[in-house]
């Protein structure tokens, strides 16, 4: 199975029976399909089906000197929203099996954009197992903690507190802060102040 299947939200791809499934889907129902003859008269054809907000898999090949279809590979593929031009990209594995690097030369700005594509998954069970909690409950102690910074280390106001580690609303503030401090952001400042 290709290893980028996973870092666009094929996750649920068990075997390769699922996987020809998805190439027939592409196949039978495609976006796009685009053909190129070389000198020889050989036809290559590349077939694209979408299934997510501009991205999706293509698969290419060619027609037999029968005209039957001979899948040669397949990818996933993305677009953007907003795009002014067009470019090749690369996409390489990168250091963990559900991590992806990309590249793309912008010759317009002269630069070299680099990307990652990581299986969120795998980022939630890779985090966990590094820091001992989900992500979303150590951006919470992380933002509770630096907020118990401020309200030592400063005169603003609860409030302002709050806003500045993210939080919109003084009372969702003050509720996960005496859930991680067990003390209420008032209290906390009254103690070291």
């Amino acid at each position: 199975m290709h290893a980028f299947m996973k870092a666009v939200g094929f996750s649920g791809l068990e075997n390769r029976k699922d996987l020809e499934r998805i190439i027939r889907d592409v196949l039978e129902n495609y976006d796009t399909k685009k053909i190129a003859e070389n000198e020889k008269h050989r036809s290559f054809v590349e077939f694209s089906r979408e299934y997510g907000y501009d991205c999706g898999i293509t698969v290419c090949g060619e027609y037999d000197e029968n005209g039957e279809f001979q899948m040669e590979y397949y990818h996933p593929y993305f677009t953007g929203g907003q795009i002014t031009t067009y470019e090749e990209v690369s996409i390489e594995r990168h250091i963990a099996r559900e991590s992806y690097v990309g590249g793309c030369d912008d010759l317009r700005l002269g630069i070299t954009l680099i990307f990652y594509l990581i299986n969120t998954a795998a980022l939630q069970s890779v985090f966990k197992s590094v820091y001992g909690m989900p992500v979303a409950s150590y951006m919470k102690q992380y933002r509770i903690m630096k907020a118990a910074e401020l309200l030592r280390n400063t005169d603003k106001s609860v409030s302002a507190v709050a806003s500045e580690v993210g939080y919109e609303s003084q009372s969702k503030f003050s509720a996960a802060f005496k859930d991680i401090m067990k003390i209420l952001p008032t209290d906390y400042r009254r103690q070291y102040t």
